[in-house]
């Protein structure tokens, strides 16, 4: 099955969070996409939620 890695930015309140992704991926013979299987630094995903959260939270609106 082949894979793909990028990274993805992500800006919260105008703070940049880099995140390092992997995704197994499986096509169809017509090309199209049918199985994304995600992976990443789970240290990295809780920082953006943090982020997130603490944006919704300075907004009033409650956290994810």
């Amino acid at each position: 099955m082949p894979w793909i890695s990028y990274i993805e930015t992500v800006t919260v309140d105008g703070q940049e969070y880099l995140q390092h992704e992997q995704a197994f991926v499986s096509l169809s013979a017509a090309c199209k996409i049918t199985l994304w299987d995600q992976y990443g630094d789970i240290s990295e995903q809780e920082a953006v939620d943090n982020a997130v959260n603490a944006y919704l939270e300075k907004l009033g609106v409650p956290p994810l």
